[in-house]
């Protein structure tokens, strides 16, 4: 039976085993976690949640998309195989995300961002889509690059401060490493770098929302 309080009534799409019955739940998987960032992996997520039997409204919110999109996509692959994600390539048109692309993402989202030209404290969205265009030419949506930071593993949250003593000797001293060298380069470009005592650290520490690793830490005392 059709859900339609899924959106599910202009056209039946089939779940479970009976979505993309010419692929297998294996072979469907292993094509995801070896496609590279980019529309084609988000299409292979949606067909393994409908091989799940998920609906088309909760797998848009579940990979962000829209409730039109996932519908079309899933029509798309419904009696296709797996070649079927890929889109005819057309004439003139920009490169999606590649891995050089993602690469220089998490290398970005590694530093302040006054350090790659921006007079800000956390990265946002348009800075990466700033970014990306000056760098490789391409040009993203704000929804678009969100999607691609969920993707690569990022999302936009409060840190979680952990003790300091806590870290490895190893993790302590690259934490001074990083620390001295940022502070080295700030200098060079003029800043005033101020100085506090442990209880002023965590008045001062980075506890507004920004793009970081999902399970991550700060490290700064708590």
């Amino acid at each position: 039976m059709v859900d339609a309080t899924d959106g599910e009534r202009q056209e039946a799409i089939p779940r479970g085993r009976k979505f993309m019955s010419k692929v297998s739940t294996e072979q469907l998987d292993n094509a995801f976690k070896a496609e590279r960032v980019g529309k084609s992996k988000f299409i292979l997520e949606a067909c393994l949640l409908r091989r799940d039997s998920m609906g088309i409204r909760a797998i848009a919110r579940r990979i962000r998309a829209s409730h039109s999109t996932v519908r079309g996509w899933l029509v798309r692959m419904r009696d296709a195989d797996l070649k079927r994600r890929i889109d005819k390539k057309r004439p003139g048109q920009k490169r999606q995300l590649d891995e050089r692309m993602a690469h220089a993402i998490r290398r970005w989202l590694s530093d302040p961002p006054n350090l790659h030209g921006f007079r800000a404290g956390a990265w946002s969205l348009d800075m990466l889509v700033q970014s990306v265009r000056w760098r490789f030419g391409v040009t993203y949506k704000g929804r678009t690059m969100r999607r691609i930071l969920n993707a690569l593993g990022y999302s936009y949250r409060k840190p979680r401060p952990i003790p300091e003593k806590s870290a490895t000797p190893e993790e302590q001293r690259e934490f001074m490493d990083y620390t001295n060298r940022l502070v080295v380069d700030l200098m060079e470009q003029g800043y005033v770098i101020l100085c506090g005592d442990e209880a002023a650290c965590q008045k001062w520490s980075s506890g507004g929302y920004a793009w970081r690793t999902r399970g991550g830490y700060w490290g700064g005392p708590r």
